[in-house]
């Protein structure tokens, strides 16, 4: 017999669709612009999100270091990366709940994020801020899910996810570039020499945009270089040319930003990428090459200008250490002066709270007990990232989170030691990104602006590196 076909007002798939179309219409008509977009953009994505989980992901990296820019300009609208991130953790549960199969890491530096995260929680119990704890808390969370999102993906969506992190990085050099040299205006106290201010991308600070930067071009340049040695040359030759634009840009960026602590990152990054370039024969015409790129730049110190010279001496002022409790600050020695003397108050805040200190994210509101007298506003943090864990969580928290950082290092050198060709380099660049914050962190707090979520996905592209026969295990 014939089936008849059904009205579809008989439909209920159908008439739900419809409906659906209706009232997206409706609010469309009436919804303010910015709304409306966001919206459309929602109806889009969430179908796509619901197959490919790491697509809001990636666009969460596009949009995730604007969130300071955007504070300033809306200070209403939600921060988008943080929404995307919430469709794509929201997409990737109910896909796992769907095919009764949810994947969660269990290796070492999992298990250790997973430790901190119970002992940094416990530290908000008697948290003067929690709010501020609560919120910093979080970062940490998302990071561990992120993580497990990214590895739990097949290895086949790492490029795409890469993609995203590099484009990222290269828009911000590339705003980074225009408000150094090109723009000719910015900030008074940005200024460096007549016509050129500090790079500093929409992070509003450059410190932590010269931080996001060194962590985006070792990654660019090993990818540049692996690419550059496979053996499937057209396509890998263009893809090389890409990359070793970013690192490019990323690098100049870094540069720009007059950032002390990303230039000695830079540094320690350098050297793992040296180290790292010696294994292969074909990479040791680069290394020489680099070394002696690095001869004729020391060779020519003389012919710096004034203001790189002033700012690379000023480093070992930094580290001096010195007792700034009867120091007057000047317009040399401000910034100096300024960073030491928030560095006594974590001391002081460590010294006071060994265990479990004043609370994660309540170096701030501690602040006030512990400061000196020249220097009564807090800056959020101690400007020492590893001092200012002490200060929040004690010594426990600060040895888990550097028993974390091990795990990560020993996870990447372990990957090394296995991957072959632009997955090699991969591992090598996520070892030199790693060298950079673990400098960069002593002089700054980098976790800040989303950056968080570009640790996650490094830390995810690390796990899904493993060897598959480890895997489930380390």
């Amino acid at each position: 017999m014939q089936a008849t076909a059904r009205h579809p007002l008989q439909n209920p798939g159908a008439l739900l669709v419809a409906a659906t179309g209706v009232l997206l219409g409706a609010l469309l008509w009436r919804a303010p612009a910015l709304l409306a977009a966001g919206l459309l953009l929602g109806a889009v994505l969430v179908p796509a999100a619901l197959r490919w989980p790491l697509l809001p992901l990636a666009l969460a990296l596009l949009a995730g270091p604007f969130k300071a820019l955007l504070a300033v300009t809306y200070p209403a609208l939600p921060d988008p990366a943080q929404l995307l991130l919430g469709l794509a953790l929201l997409a990737w549960l109910l896909r796992g709940l769907a095919q009764r199969q949810l994947l969660l890491p269990t290796h070492s530096v999992a298990l250790l994020l997973i430790l901190f995260l119970l002992f940094t929680g416990a530290t908000l119990l008697a948290a003067q801020d929690l709010a501020s704890g609560a919120a910093e808390w979080a970062k940490w969370l998302q990071v561990l899910l992120v993580m497990a999102l990214v590895a739990a993906e097949p290895r086949r969506s790492t490029p795409w996810l890469l993609a995203a992190l590099l484009l990222s990085g290269a828009t911000q050099a590339v705003i980074g570039g225009w408000q150094f040299a090109l723009r000719g205006a910015g900030p008074g106290h940005f200024e460096i020499a007549p016509g050129l201010f500090r790079a500093y991308g929409t992070f509003e600070q450059p410190n932590p945009f010269g931080g996001y930067m060194g962590l985006v071009w070792p990654l660019a340049s090993a990818l540049a270089v692996g690419l550059w040695q496979a053996r499937q040359i057209r396509r890998h030759k263009l893809l090389s040319a890409a990359c070793a634009m970013v690192a490019l840009l990323a690098a100049g960026a870094l540069l720009a930003s007059y950032s002390r602590g990303a230039w000695l990152g830079a540094g320690a990054a350098a050297a793992v990428l040296l180290l790292g370039a010696l294994r292969p024969a074909g990479a040791r015409p680069m290394l020489l090459l680099a070394l002696l790129a690095a001869l004729l730049l020391f060779a020519g110190r003389d012919l710096w200008p004034q203001w790189i010279v002033a700012r690379v001496g000023s480093i070992t002022q930094v580290f001096a250490g010195a007792d700034v409790r009867g120091v007057v600050p000047t317009t040399e020695n401000f910034a100096v002066v300024e960073r030491l003397a928030h560095w006594q108050a974590g001391a002081e805040m460590a010294a006071a709270h060994p265990w479990l200190g004043v609370g994660l994210g309540n170096y701030a509101a501690a602040y006030p007990r512990y400061r000196l007298l020249r220097w009564p506003l807090a800056l959020g943090h101690a400007h020492n990232f590893y001092l200012n864990l002490a200060a929040e969580t004690g010594l426990p928290g600060l040895l888990i989170f550097v028993a974390l950082l091990l795990a990560a290092a020993l996870q990447a050198l372990r990957a090394l030691r296995a991957a072959r060709g632009w997955q090699r380099a991969l591992a090598l660049g996520l070892l030199a990104a790693g060298a950079h914050l673990a400098i960069h962190s002593t002089v700054d707090n980098l976790i800040v602006n989303n950056v968080h979520l570009y640790l996650g996905c490094m830390l995810g592209m690390l796990a899904a590196a493993q060897p598959r026969t480890n895997r489930a295990s380390q």
